[in-house]
């Protein structure tokens, strides 16, 4: 399996989420957007995570819009308050993860499946330390039931498959390892070396002999 960043998720690559049945269909009550609208709010969401990364919670909403290349008007009818865009952002970031997190599952070699995932992840943490800045300021904005629901079906799925050919001990839960990368993504964002990090994690992980 080659490093795939969550930098690198593409849109093509999100469909791919339902290779392994994950289907994320409109609700019948839910109006689609016109095609420039819906660019619009897209562009928004991006200029937003890589401002959120950049800057943290200082970056202001005018300075969002301006590297959109849009009126402040439109990101308003978009996003009323920088809660509800921040929200958004984390919406696109866990969708990421469980895009890497899918696509890690194709890969038929687990062990090494595995090991990318981790680096790959604490690569990004240290990447994205802006975003864990942003969860402090706007706590309830960071709600993303859907995907984590998914992310743990995943995962679930995952470790059954690594348990099962002895690549970790036995004993490790959907929850443990949830555990194991938010003290990851809380050491990297203190200053610790965040390769290190993944490699006590994967080293910890091993089966008990």
């Amino acid at each position: 399996m080659g490093t795939t960043t969550l930098e690198n998720m593409s849109t093509e690559q999100r469909k791919r989420q339902d290779v392994v049945g994950n289907s994320q269909l409109p609700s019948v009550d839910e109006k689609p957007l016109r095609a420039d609208a819906r660019r619009n709010r897209e562009r928004i969401i991006a200029v937003a995570r890589a401002a959120f990364i950049d800057e943290g919670a200082d970056v202001q909403m005018e300075e969002i819009a301006k590297r959109a290349g849009l009126g402040v008007g439109t990101l308003y009818r978009n996003f009323p308050t920088k809660d509800a865009l921040f929200g958004e952002v984390m919406r696109d970031q866990m969708a990421r993860i469980v895009d890497a997190l899918a696509l890690a599952l194709e890969d038929e070699n687990t062990d090494l499946a595995f090991r990318a995932l981790v680096l790959t992840w604490a690569e990004d943490a240290a990447k994205h330390i802006g975003l864990r800045e942003m969860v402090a300021e706007f706590p309830d904005a960071t709600a993303c039931a859907g995907q984590s629901a998914r992310y743990n079906e995943l995962m679930e799925v995952f470790l059954e498959r690594a348990h099962r050919e002895g690549h970790i001990r036995s004993d490790i839960t959907v929850v443990d390892f949830r555990g194991l990368m938010c003290g990851l993504a809380a050491s990297i964002a203190i200053g610790a070396d965040w390769k290190r990090c993944a490699e006590v994690i994967l080293s910890g992980l091993k089966p008990i002999e």
